[in-house]
């Protein structure tokens, strides 16, 4: 769901802030069966996805119901009250309240069992980076320092495992990419660094691409939309960010914020008719979904300068 990890906002500027906004966005999948498990919270993500959140609703709360002491299904939760936030539902007290409550049941069920495999760790990371992430959103920056102290010291911890848990691929990645293009960009910010493990923005894209290469679902969409993000935002290699917005696309093409980075890439690379184009694609994507409320329209609409 790495398409609402970050503010519509920020989205459309392009804001430098996306190397803390968007460090960490991960949650991964191993279980009644394995299986069985994992097809579900595929077809989780994927309504997720494609923007189909009153479907999303009633397929996770189903499952959760289920199964009530599985952490991927209260995260699954969290996940679905995040898209819901950011898609124009910020202030709303029931998705507020709804995703406080599903993130401490979250940690409560990992805390329990002591932390006793890699997912849970993984999840557990999870849980710190969204608090980060709607703490800055809300412009409680002491606090967002807290949680992402408690993100990175997990991320930190988890350095070594790729290769035991395939998922950790996609946090270590972040990480080597963000913490260097933080200490190039951020002079400021440079003795801060220094207390955290040293960046490196090759490992960094090259374990982001062994997740593209991936079968698991997630960590492929992911790691494509990291790197989209990566190279329009920071690199601004537009050719390599719309490979990524293509792929995406062509799988969800529903997606507002994965067609969106379609129609700014060919817009930078002046293409221009292909960019009308993909245009007229984005505001049908948006007035036609039956399973967006007319505010929440409104709002993406108003958040891209669509009119």
């Amino acid at each position: 769901m790495g398409e609402f990890r970050i503010n519509i906002r920020l989205i459309k500027r392009g804001h430098s802030g996306i190397v803390v906004l968007i460090l960490f966005t991960i949650l991964g999948c191993e279980s009644y069966s394995q299986s069985t498990r994992h097809r579900s919270l595929d077809s989780a993500f994927n309504y997720i996805y494609e923007y189909r959140l009153k479907t999303a609703e009633k397929f996770i709360a189903e499952r959760y119901n289920q199964y009530p002491s599985d952490p991927a299904w209260s995260m699954m939760m969290v996940n679905l009250s995040w898209a819901y936030l950011v898609s124009g539902f910020m202030e709303d007290e029931h998705w507020n309240q709804t995703f406080d409550q599903y993130l401490d049941r979250t940690e409560k069920i990992i805390a329990e069992t002591k932390f006793t495999n890699n997912e849970h760790h993984f999840l557990y990371m999870l849980g710190k980076a969204f608090k980060t992430r709607k703490e800055l959103l809300l412009e409680n920056y002491l606090s967002a320092v807290t949680e992402l102290n408690s993100c990175i010291h997990l991320v930190s911890k988890s350095f070594g495992k790729e290769d035991l848990y395939f998922p950790f691929h996609l946090t270590s990645g972040l990480y080597y990419y963000f913490m260097q293009k933080a200490y190039e960009d951020y002079i400021l910010m440079r003795p801060y660094l220094m207390f955290y493990p040293d960046g490196d923005k090759e490992i960094g894209v090259d374990y982001l691409e062994q997740c593209v290469r991936s079968e698991d679902l997630f960590l492929r969409n992911e790691a494509q939309y990291f790197l989209m993000r990566i190279y329009f935002d920071l690199e601004e290699q537009y050719e390599k960010s719309l490979q990524y917005a293509n792929s995406l696309v062509r799988d969800y093409p529903n997606n507002v914020v994965f067609r969106y980075f379609l129609y700014q890439s060919l817009t930078k690379l002046n293409r221009t008719e292909e960019a009308d184009e993909q245009l007229n694609r984005l505001k049908h994507s948006i007035s036609l979904n039956p399973e967006l409320t007319p505010s929440q329209k409104s709002y993406i609409m108003h958040e891209f300068e669509i009119n």
